[in-house]
């Protein structure tokens, strides 16, 4: 909330610039590095760390996109010969490579990285054909856990661009700044919930 607090109690404008605000790097990059890397982790847990579940989704990321030529924040659309799973450090080839690799984004410009959490969702889909559409049972020390994880994913992803494109106004009026607030307190959760998922796979 300090966020908010600021400018708030200092009044400083009625609108306030946003382009004056390091937004990549303080709300938009690490969220979109974090909403991807957990969903992967999920996908990779959740098949018992099975590569052919990757490449199905490196597949459909490649498919969807050389359709397109515009992206859905208004450039030229990014293709993704190599899916998305060439984006993670992943060099040793052992069972835990993937699982413990983090988002590197070499190759694809940060200020790009919002446009293929957009991307991912299509990508993954709500069908059930890539990961289950339906409630699963987990435990976890004994305490039962119940999720769906097609929900889970896509909100997680979901939020996280809905940031995205408030981000990317040039201005926003004060008294959206309490607006802008819940979004990105919305997209935090949706993130925390979503690790909590990789907890009980």
């Amino acid at each position: 909330g300090e966020f908010y607090k600021f400018y708030t109690d200092h009044d400083i404008c009625s609108y306030y610039d946003l382009h004056t605000v390091d937004l990549l790097h303080t709300f938009m990059k690490g969220n979109c590095e974090m909403s991807i890397g957990i969903s992967k982790t999920i996908i990779w847990l959740l098949y018992d760390r099975d590569p052919a579940r990757m490449a199905r989704i490196d597949n459909r990321l490649k498919s969807i996109c050389s359709g397109q030529s515009l992206s859905p924040f208004g450039h030229k659309n990014t293709r993704y010969p190599n899916g998305l799973t060439c984006f993670f450090n992943a060099t040793e080839d052992n069972p835990d490579a993937m699982e413990k690799s983090t988002f590197s984004g070499v190759g694809l410009e940060a200020q790009r990285i919002s446009e293929l959490v957009f991307w991912l969702q299509f990508a993954i889909g709500t069908e059930g054909a890539l990961i289950p559409n339906r409630t699963i049972n987990s435990s976890v020390h004994g305490t039962n856990f119940r999720w769906n994880p097609t929900e889970v994913i896509m909100s997680c992803l979901a939020s996280t661009t809905e940031l995205a494109w408030c981000l990317k106004v040039k201005s926003i009026g004060q008294s959206q700044l309490s607006s802008l607030l819940d979004l990105i307190n919305i997209a935090n959760i949706h993130l925390q919930r979503a690790f909590q998922c990789t907890q009980v796979l």
